[in-house]
């Protein structure tokens, strides 16, 4: 498995990342995004 970058890419240090739904899938995209640094 890849792992996760920890760096923002340049310029998108205020990007919010947006989820439709919360489904188990939503659940678990929302817990990778937060852990790898993305609100």
């Amino acid at each position: 498995m890849a792992s996760a970058q920890s760096s923002v890419p340049a310029g998108m240090e205020n990007f919010t990342v947006g989820l439709i739904g919360m489904g188990d899938m939503g659940r678990m995209y929302a817990e990778r995004l937060s852990e790898a640094g993305w609100r």
